[in-house]
Parts: structure tokens; C-alpha cells; sequence
């Protein structure tokens, strides 16, 4: 469903992907896999590599990829996601959404996540977050958020921004997070461009096939 490279950001500009000679190379333009690129099929491969790889040279520039040594506008580390197959849902219903958010309980806290085949599920926050192609803020207890009893009268906010996120996450293959409603387009063209996006996906697949 999706596998990781781990490339190199300048602010919000991808510059450099980890290659199988263990260098670093200057991405193409639209971030797809090319030859030669390291392709992990598990996020913990990633993360073990950068573990085991806490300082690499670029270009002859010096990098470490702790956390506590990043500064704005200095390179830095992503495990980036790559979508490798159609998802099994084009995009969720409003619906469907409100059903999850219902069944929830507000005595924890809890996160909204959509899977790489676009289907909502629920979460408490302690659990692992990682492998989702999109991820909500953290619904807060007691608030209801969440629940039978609750109060959903954020839901098309929240629908709305889970959509845009998903879209998002269709574009570039690479998780999305939100936190609030953009709101900057209607929930029809969003989920007009789900389908344009996975149409595309679709033929794509179907050119490498012949």
C-alpha cells in the first residue's frame, strides 16, 4: 500500500533522497521514486537508519538528524510516505465520519485518522499514530467531541478538513495532518478531486502494466 524514502527538507522544500549507495541525490521535481532510490518497506526500517546514521554529508554540508539540533531553515530528516496502490474507498462519507465520532467515548482522549484506503477509524491517543495517510487534532475529553451523548455540531468542519486532507494525501502520497477547516473550497469539488486524483492514479497503473 505505501513504502518510504527518507529525503532531506529545507523549510518546506524537499531537496535531497537517501539513495541504495547510501548518498543523498537531488530529487526530481514531483518527489516519485526514481532508480536507485532507498525504498524502506516498513517506517521502523527508516527510523532504524536514521538511528544508526545520526550525521550524513550533503553536498559537503554536514547534517544531524536529532531533533534537538534543528534550527528553522536548516535541513533536516523526513520519512517520507509513497502511496504504491489505489486505496479501496475513493473518499468517506460525512456520514460515515459521524457513525466513528458516535461510537467514541469522551472519558479519553481521542485522534481521527483516515487508513491508505480512506476509511475513518477513532483512536485513543496513546496509541501509535504512525502508518495513516491522514490524522486529526486530538479530540480532548470530556468535551463531546466524541460519544453517544455528545454534542457533533463541529462535524462539517471536521469532515470538511478530514476531505481536504485526504485529498491532499491523494496528490502527494505523503501523510496530512489537520487541525482545524481550511474551508477554502466546498465539500463537492473536494470530493470531485478525490475521484479526478485516483482516476489518474488508475491510469498511471495501468501504463506501467503495458
Amino acid at each position: 500500500m505505501v513504502v518510504f524514502t527518507i529525503d532531506i527538507r529545507k523549510v518546506y522544500v524537499y531537496t535531497h533522497r537517501l539513495q541504495k549507495d547510501g548518498t543523498f541525490k537531488e530529487v526530481e521535481q514531483n518527489l516519485s521514486i526514481q532508480k536507485g532510490d532507498a525504498v524502506f518497506e516498513d517506517y521502523d526500517l527508516a527510523e532504524q537508519w536514521m538511528k544508526n546514521n545520526p550525521v550524513v554529508y550533503v553536498d559537503d554540508e554536514k547534517i544531524y538528524n536529532e531533533s534537538e539540533t534543528y534550527s528553522f531553515g536548516s535541513p533536516a530528516f523526513n520519512i517520507r510516505q509513497h502511496r504504491t496502490s489505489l486505496p479501496q474507498n475513493i473518499f468517506f462519507t460525512k456520514e460515515e465520519v459521524a457513525n466513528v465520532l458516535e461510537n467514541g467515548d469522551d472519558e479519553i482522549n481521542h485522534v481521527l485518522v483516515v487508513d491508505y484506503d480512506g476509511i475513518v477509524h477513532l483512536l485513543p491517543e496513546c496509541s501509535n499514530l504512525r502508518g495513516y495517510a491522514v490524522r486529526f487534532e486530538t479530540f480532548i475529553a470530556g468535551k463531546g467531541y466524541v460519544g453517544s451523548t455528545g454534542n457533533l455540531r463541529h462535524l462539517d468542519e471536521t469532515y470538511r478538513a478530514l476531505l481536504d486532507a485526504w485529498v491532499e494525501h491523494l496528490h502527494h502520497g505523503d501523510e496530512a495532518y489537520r487541525d482545524y477547516d481550511i474551508g477554502k473550497i466546498t465539500v463537492e469539488e473536494l470530493q470531485k478531486e478525490a475521484e479526478a486524483l485516483v482516476a489518474k492514479m488508475r491510469a498511471l497503473g495501468s501504463e506501467k502494466e503495458s
